[in-house]
């Protein structure tokens, strides 16, 4: 797997647009509930970190 902060998709909250990212590695959700601030969640998937050194798969 490449280098690459968990993507960042769309989702739909009581009609309301939202951002959530899912690690591909692990399949965990970097924040814990979808964000309104697009900003946030690409703070959280940066503090993640990248994909391919992911350490949570391990636990």
């Amino acid at each position: 797997m490449p280098l690459s902060y968990p993507p960042i998709r769309a989702v739909e909250v009581d009609g309301e647009k939202r951002w959530q990212a899912t690690c591909r590695t692990c399949g965990q959700d970097v924040c814990s509930r979808p964000q309104v601030v697009k900003a946030a969640v690409d703070e959280m998937r940066r503090a993640h970190g990248y994909e391919a050194e992911c350490r949570r798969a391990e636990r």
